[in-house]
């Protein structure tokens, strides 16, 4: 198996991590999940924002960056209301905007080891057509928790009501937790 290295990104590190993250969506439209990322997401802006709250991190290759992702140790507004139950309402880290480069393997498993050596709860979420990451979160033993609605993704008046938890509401999303 590989040994992957972690660091934390920086500004640097863009045209990169803009790399990885075009070869994501065309990973995730190839599997038929052309509409969690679409054609630009992260933007630019949102990766330089990761990048200045010290929360994005990369996964390295004998130096070379091979993937990306954010990890964030405060709440996670999204994850207030769930229409299921957590497993338990501890402090976590939530895993997000994971992505690798194609012919990377175990890339998943390197993230998740670093995540879960700092937290004994990790926490992640999905759009219901990414099955590829479904089955990484249960391989790697999270549990599936209930469902959630992404929160602040949207200007105020374009957000769906809370309540309306439905899977056609574009902010749907499956949710996961690692307890230890």
């Amino acid at each position: 198996m590989t040994m992957y290295t972690i660091r934390k990104a920086e500004i640097t590190d863009l045209p990169q991590l803009e790399q990885i993250y075009a070869v994501a969506r065309e990973k995730m439209r190839a599997a038929g999940n052309p509409n969690q990322w679409g054609n630009n997401y992260p933007s630019t802006e949102l990766m330089t924002k990761d990048i200045q709250l010290g929360c994005n991190y990369l996964v390295l290759d004998n130096g070379d960056i091979v993937g990306t992702f954010v990890m964030f140790t405060a709440p996670d507004p999204s994850y207030k209301q769930i229409d299921g139950a957590w497993l338990n309402n501890e402090p976590y880290a939530t895993i997000h905007r994971l992505a690798s480069l194609d012919g990377y393997h175990g890339i998943f498993a390197a993230v998740l080891d670093y995540v879960s050596s700092r937290y004994d709860n990790v926490r992640a979420d999905t759009h219901q057509d990414n099955l590829r990451m479904q089955h990484l979160l249960l391989k790697h033993g999270f549990r599936y928790c209930g469902n959630i609605l992404l929160s602040g993704r949207l200007p105020k008046e374009l957000q769906p009501i809370q309540e309306d938890i439905q899977s056609d509401n574009p902010l749907f999303r499956l949710a996961y937790q690692l307890s230890k």
